[in-house]
């Protein structure tokens, strides 16, 4: 029975309950509104016609002008529920449900106990039921009320309204059995067509809300993807801050040395000499450049080493140093050459890359 029931009416996942009520009754006070509005100007006819009535001296001593007016006093209490309800939209949209939800429940039972007993007492009086029409269509489709309570005023509108046309409608008997089966066709009618639009409503929202989770998600998935960059490039400035740092450490080491070397004024400056270049040549610290070179520029070497296998190990010092856009005069004091001899490394190295003259060996070495 449930399967089936699901069939043919749609339901909302248990995830989706307090979002859907919130827009649901939403959408309900949008309707509420205009009934607010056109109950105003029914209360004004109902009255004038009560008022006719009364002149006539029938409000009182017909039992059915009677039973109206108590109608119409029922409407326009009716009414004040109406503009009442109106003013929770802000307490919905903040999330509270419970007090609005009492009102719409209220609103919906006290409408069917006034609209029925007044659809029937307007037939009895003028064989018409364009008040009952007016019932099916407010109570289903604009309370827009749910499928089980919908199935409960379809039974009630066809319970009340059958024996009423098959008892006080005059004419043939074929003629009271037409009345009463366009009663039964039309309360169906409009259940279908409310059951298909509630039926759309919740489709709708729950394609709705798939679209804003996804659109969540992106959006997410963003943010997470600019954090990730964020931390990438904050990275890659630490390394590149920390290789321009030690850059500089043995950029004026060297110097140091070099100067010192020039100035040397011992009993054996060729021991002292030697000292220094082993310094200026010391191979782990050139180990040390390799490592802080390659968490900047990952596979840097290797790329270059498989492009051209010829060259020696002098040649890849210089080309890091030139991938750093160091200047003539920083490369010589980091190698512990003079400029002119660096010049020369430049040129040798621009043959062994087989380079146009033209070409720039920096912007050559950046596609690496």
């Amino acid at each position: 029975m449930s399967r089936l029931f699901r069939r043919f009416f749609a339901t909302i996942p248990p995830e989706l309950d307090i979002a859907f009520r919130q827009t649901l009754i939403l959408a309900i006070l949008v309707r509420l509104r205009w009934m607010f509005w056109l109950g105003i100007f029914f209360q004004i006819v109902q009255f004038s016609t009560d008022w006719v009535r009364y002149r006539e001296g029938s409000l009182f001593t017909d039992p059915v002008h009677r039973n109206l007016l108590l109608t119409h006093i029922a409407s326009a209490s009716l009414v004040i529920a109406y503009g009442l309800t109106i003013r929770e939209k802000r307490a919905i949209q903040q999330g509270q449900l419970a007090r609005a939800e009492r009102w719409l429940a209220g609103i919906t039972f006290f409408f069917a106990l006034y609209g029925l007993p007044r659809s029937a007492f307007a037939y009895v009086d003028r064989q018409t039921m364009v008040m009952f029409i007016y019932y099916v269509l407010v109570s289903q489709i604009i309370f827009m009320v749910g499928h089980r309570v919908r199935i409960i005023l379809t039974g009630l509108s066809i319970g009340i309204m059958t024996p009423t046309v098959w008892l006080f409608r005059t004419g043939t008997f074929a003629e009271r059995y037409i009345s009463l089966l366009e009663v039964v066709l039309f309360t169906l009618a409009i259940f279908a067509l409310a059951t298909h639009l509630y039926n759309l409503f919740i489709r709708e929202f729950v394609q709705n809300r798939l679209i804003e989770d996804q659109h969540e998600a992106l959006k997410k998935q963003a943010r997470q993807l600019e954090e990730e960059q964020k931390r990438a490039v904050q990275e890659l400035e630490q390394r590149s801050q920390e290789l321009i740092s030690y850059v500089l450490q043995e950029q004026q080491r060297n110097a140091f040395l070099l100067e010192l070397k020039e100035r040397i004024t011992t009993t054996d400056p060729d021991r002292l000499t030697r000292l220094i270049d082993y310094q200026l040549n010391q191979e782990d610290r050139w180990k040390y450049f390799v490592v802080l070179f390659e968490r900047l520029h990952p596979l840097f070497f290797a790329r270059i080493q498989s492009a051209y296998p010829t060259l020696n190990t002098y040649d890849i010092r210089l080309i890091a140093l030139l991938k750093l856009n160091l200047s003539t005069k920083e490369i010589s004091a980091l190698l512990g050459i003079s400029p002119q001899s660096a010049n020369t490394a430049r040129y040798r190295l621009r043959k062994r890359l087989d380079l146009d003259p033209d070409a720039s060996l920096e912007t050559f070495l950046q596609q690496y």
